[in-house]
């Protein structure tokens, strides 16, 4: 009896944290991409840009994910 239980328990596990991880993961990268933009947007537009244009795709990206 003790057996059927756990094995369910791990059945769950095996599913979701990957998933989980990476939608957390997303969502908190555009959160922070728009702060930051928003911020910038505060401090001064044109900085904004120069920095964009400056900052290489990798680095971005890195940032993301």
């Amino acid at each position: 009896m003790e057996e059927t239980p756990r094995k369910k328990y791990k059945d769950k596990e095996k599913k979701s944290p990957t998933k989980k991880k990476q939608v957390s993961s997303l969502w908190f990268g555009a959160q922070g991409i728009f702060i930051m933009s928003f911020i910038f947007r505060l401090i001064n537009y044109q900085t904004a840009t120069d920095i964009a244009k400056i900052l290489p795709k990798q680095i971005f990206t890195m940032i993301v994910f």
